[in-house]
């Protein structure tokens, strides 16, 4: 039986007057996965009004396109703000947490303290049960909205192993004339546009002193990863990765 079917079913049980602990035992569900669908699905399905007859003055709902990590902050703030036992700055971190993996960060931004008082604190509040509890709930949600498996993973891999440094730069030796006219032949590289290149297998450009540098995805991590996914080696099998989301967007109290 689908989770879908699974939830539908622990809808009407919830409606009938069950509680969460009873729905998650009748049908072998972890318990914060049941809170997690009555925030997201079930208590705004009862605020609903009945089902009307369509008219032409009824609005449709038009496809939005707002960013996926917005959409994730939003479903994660619904989860949070329900629960009355956190405090504002307890919520924030919660959803820092999910989407960085990082205490410390999330502790910064949530109570917007000083790095000492952040250290001090931060896997201090991680220990609490019912921090630890609502992070296993908003956890749930994650993972409803990140859709990879084991075959994005080497997909990406292999354009790692595979990607050359010439789609993203030219270099060699060029003749210029000088203003005296004396020509003389020097070292150059040059960047490819953006708009040409992969640029999901670029780990990081920047401006220095020197010039542009640009770093690719290292390939020996690439080779690795490959080995132990595809079992080319005799190594133990890859320990579970950790998605970590990048730009993670603001969380402000007024969304």
């Amino acid at each position: 039986m689908s989770n879908e079917n699974i939830r539908e079913l622990a809808y009407e049980d919830y409606c009938a007057g069950l509680k969460y602990k009873e729905i998650a035992d009748k049908y072998n569900v972890k318990l914060s996965t049941i809170k997690s669908w009555a925030t997201r699905y079930w208590k705004k399905k009862k605020l609903q009004p009945k089902e009307k007859v369509a008219t032409k003055s009824i609005k449709r709902l038009q496809p939005q396109n707002e960013d996926t990590s917005h959409k994730i902050v939003k479903e994660l703030k619904d989860a949070v703000m329900s629960d009355d036992s956190l405090t504002a700055e307890q919520q924030k971190f919660c959803i820092y947490y999910v989407m960085s993996n990082n205490a410390l960060q999330s502790y910064l931004k949530a109570y917007r303290c000083s790095y000492e008082c952040a250290s001090a604190s931060a896997y201090r509040l991680l220990g609490k049960v019912r921090i630890k509890e609502k992070i296993n709930e908003l956890k749930e949600i994650m993972r409803e909205h990140i859709q990879l498996d084991v075959n994005d993973m080497v997909i990406f891999l292999s354009k790692v192993v595979k990607s050359d440094i010439r789609d993203y730069l030219k270099f060699g030796r060029r003749t210029i004339e000088l203003s005296e006219g004396n020509i003389i032949t020097v070292n150059f590289v040059d960047l490819l546009d953006s708009d040409t290149v992969d640029t999901s297998l670029i780990q990081e450009v920047k401006q220095g002193r020197d010039g542009v540098s640009l770093k690719l995805v290292d390939k020996r991590w690439a080779w690795e990863k490959l080995e132990k996914l595809l079992g080319w080696t005799t190594q133990e099998e890859a320990s579970e990765e950790v998605i970590i989301i990048d730009n993670i967007p603001e969380v402000s109290d007024d969304e």
